[in-house]
C-alpha cells in the first residue's frame, strides 16, 4: 500500500529586510521543517539589500517535503507605511476618539500605488486599495485631510480672451476690458482683491488670466458678456469658446441667420456681413419683381432713448433680419417713441343741458303709489292668506 502523498507546507513571517537571521522567529519556524535557517537567511539577505535595511518584509515561505523550500517577498504593511508617513511610532489605544497624526489623499494615493504591485492586489483596483487604507489609517488614530494645503496652493489656472478681430476693426477697447475686469472680478465674495492671487495682462489680440487660487472659466465668459452688453456690442460680437482654457470674440454673420433660401431679399443680405459695421455694397441689385431702392434714405427709431437715425433701405433689412426692431418713421415723423399724454375728462358741456330735463316729480309719484297704506295691507294679508293654506 503507497504512503499518501504529503502536501507543501507553507510559513508567514515577517522578516527585516537584509536582516535576516536563524534568531526567532526565522529559526524555530523553519527549524521545525527541517529547513536549514542560514540557507534562507542567506538568500533572503541578497533578495532584498536595495531595500532600506530592516523594513519589515512580509514573507510566503513554501517548504516542500524534501525540505526544499522557495519564498516570495510582498510590500511592506500597510501600518507600516501610514506610520512613516504621518511620523508616529505606534498607533493610538482609542480608534476614533483619539488622533495622533493627519495625512492627505495624495500620501494615500502613494500608499495604494506601491501596495497594488503585489501579486495578491493586482484584481483589485487602486480606488480599492485606496479605501481599504484610508480605513487602516483611522484605526491607528490618522486623520485623513480632503486636500493638502501644498497641493491647495499649487493650484492654477490660466484663461485667455481673443478680441483680436473687434479689436482690429476698431470697435472693441482692450484696455477698457482690462481695467473691467479688474474692477469686476470677485475673491471670496469681494471686488478689489485680486492681489498676487489673480494676474491679468493683455496684448494686441488677446487678454490672459491666471490664477492660483480656484477659479472659474464660466465665470470669464460671463465677465466678458456684461462688458459688452455694457459697451453696446453684445448684439454685434458674440464670445466663443475656442479651447477647454480659451474664449474668442466674434462678430455675428447675417448670413447664419435663418432665413429662407428662395428669398428674393437672401440676394442682398448675403452681401452685407454685419450691420452696422460697414458700408452697404453699391453694386448690390435689386432682385427682379421689386421697386426698391436700395441707397434711398429712411428716417428711423431703434428705441425710445435712442435719436430717429437715418439709414438705408439695405441697412434696414440687415437689421430685420438681424432681429432688431425699429419704427420707419419717415412719413410720420409724429409717430416716434413719445410718452403719449391724454387730458383729464372734462364732460361739464354736454352735462348741464341734461340737468335742466331732470325732475322728481315722476319718481316720487310711483314712490307714494307702491308706498301707500292700502298697497302695504293687501301685500300683508294676501302673504298671511299664503300661509294658512301651507298649513
Amino acid at each position: 500500500m503507497s504512503k499518501p502523498a504529503v502536501a507543501a507546507q507553507i510559513v508567514r513571517l515577517l522578516v527585516p529586510a537584509g536582516k535576516a537571521a536563524p534568531t526567532p522567529p526565522v529559526g524555530p519556524a523553519l527549524g521545525a521543517r527541517g529547513v536549514k535557517s542560514m540557507d534562507f537567511c542567506k538568500e533572503f539577505n541578497a533578495r532584498t539589500a536595495h531595500m532600506e535595511p530592516g523594513i519589515p518584509t512580509p514573507t510566503l515561505i513554501t517548504v516542500q517535503p524534501d525540505r526544499t523550500f522557495t519564498f516570495v517577498t510582498k510590500t511592506p504593511p500597510t501600518s507600516y507605511f501610514l506610520k512613516k508617513a504621518a511620523g508616529i511610532e505606534k498607533g493610538t489605544a482609542r480608534p476614533g476618539h483619539d488622533w495622533v497624526g493627519t495625512l492627505t489623499l495624495k500620501h494615500i494615493y502613494e500608499i495604494a500605488k506601491i501596495k497594488a504591485t503585489d501579486e495578491h492586489m493586482k484584481h483589485i483596483g487602486l480606488e480599492g486599495i485606496a479605501k481599504s487604507i484610508v480605513g487602516s489609517a483611522r484605526t491607528l488614530g490618522i486623520k485623513i485631510a480632503p486636500k493638502s494645503k501644498a497641493s491647495a496652493a499649487g493650484v492654477k489656472h490660466k484663461f485667455f480672451v481673443d478680441y483680436s478681430r473687434p479689436a482690429g476693426d476698431g470697435v472693441f477697447d482692450a484696455a477698457a476690458f482690462e481695467d473691467y475686469l479688474r474692477g469686476r472680478i470677485k475673491l471670496e465674495g469681494k471686488t478689489g482683491q485680486l492681489g498676487d492671487k489673480v494676474k491679468i495682462t493683455r496684448d494686441s489680440k488677446k487678454l490672459t488670466i491666471a490664477s492660483t487660487v480656484p477659479f472659474s472659466k464660466r465665470y470669464v465668459k460671463y465677465l466678458t458678456q456684461k462688458f459688452l452688453k455694457k459697451n453696446s456690442l453684445r448684439d454685434w460680437i458674440r464670445v466663443v469658446a475656442t479651447s477647454k482654457d480659451g474664449y474668442e470674440l466674434r462678430f455675428y454673420k447675417i448670413d447664419s441667420i435663418a432665413l429662407s433660401s428662395a428669398s428674393p431679399l437672401r440676394t442682398a443680405v448675403d452681401n452685407q456681413v454685419t450691420f452696422g459695421l460697414g458700408a452697404p455694397e453699391s453694386s448690390i441689385k435689386v432682385p427682379s419683381g421689386f421697386n426698391i431702392d436700395l441707397e434711398s434714405k429712411r428716417l428711423v427709431q431703434f428705441s425710445d432713448e435712442e435719436e430717429p437715425v437715418l439709414v438705408s433701405e439695405l441697412e434696414k433689412i440687415v437689421a430685420k433680419a438681424a432681429g432688431r426692431k425699429f419704427f420707419d418713421i419717415t412719413d410720420h415723423p409724429e409717430s416716434a417713441f413719445s410718452p403719449v399724454h391724454y387730458g383729464s375728462p372734462n364732460a361739464t358741456e354736454l352735462v348741464k343741458p341734461v340737468l335742466k330735463t331732470l325732475s322728481t316729480d315722476g319718481p316720487k309719484a310711483n314712490l307714494e303709489k307702491f308706498t301707500s297704506f292700502r298697497t302695504r295691507c293687501t301685500y300683508c294679508h294676501n302673504i298671511n292668506i299664503i300661509a294658512c293654506a301651507d298649513q
